[in-house]
């Protein structure tokens, strides 16, 4: 499962609402104010990645199971994988959509799990959070019609939809102190962190209610 399978939010429209609240047609954004833009969404994006393990980002990898000739199982990360930031766990069937998946007990050396359980199947599936996206101005025209979708044509022009009123007040918040504006800018950046925390809150919940 991959938060780019699961709800996102247009770039493009995400754009369009900073500059709607700084008082900007999205026609008439000058590169420079894209760039502001862009760049406070890309710093939202990084503390709220650091902040709290969201769900909602988890992405899945299947890995293959290797026995040595002394019975140890080990699984290899693919190359491919290296924007893996956190490995959240290691499961015998895809986690999330299949009740009889169960964790596998696992120690992390490099590129390679040690498989610490017996009995394994020929494959496991790795959970992890992957490393923050990093946006750019050539990212934010998008073919998408819909500021909501539940898949993305590349990972670049959309957003994780549990953040994106986070990322419009953050990223308004740092334009407005960019441009001298520091009272105004404060209390922008107090409503975004209000939103992180309520959206934190929200999945703090959720997590609660699935494990009753």
């Amino acid at each position: 499962m991959s938060w780019k399978s699961l709800q996102t939010y247009s770039l493009q429209l995400l754009v369009n609402q900073v500059a709607g609240k700084l008082g900007i047609k999205p026609a008439d954004l000058l590169e420079e104010e894209k760039v502001g833009i862009i760049d406070g969404i890309n710093l939202g994006i990084t503390t709220a990645w650091d902040q709290y393990p969201w769900p909602e980002i988890l992405e899945t990898y299947e890995g293959n199971v290797i026995e040595s000739a002394d019975g140890d199982y080990t699984s290899i990360l693919d190359n491919s994988n290296a924007e893996m930031l956190t490995i959240e766990g290691v499961y015998s069937k895809p986690p999330g959509s299949n009740p009889t998946s169960s964790p596998i007990t696992y120690n992390q050396y490099g590129d390679r799990l040690y498989l610490l359980d017996s009995g394994l199947p020929s494959t496991v599936f790795i959970q992890y959070w992957p490393v923050p996206p990093v946006y750019e101005t050539s990212d934010i025209t998008s073919t998408i019609s819909e500021p909501i979708s539940t898949a993305s044509p590349s990972d670049r022009n959309v957003v994780p939809y549990v953040l994106h009123r986070f990322l419009l007040h953050k990223s308004y918040a740092d334009m407005l102190l960019g441009d001298g504006q520091h009272d105004k800018a404060s209390l922008i950046a107090a409503e975004a962190e209000r939103i992180l925390y309520q959206e934190q809150s929200k999945a703090d919940n959720k997590r609660q209610g699935y494990n009753r």
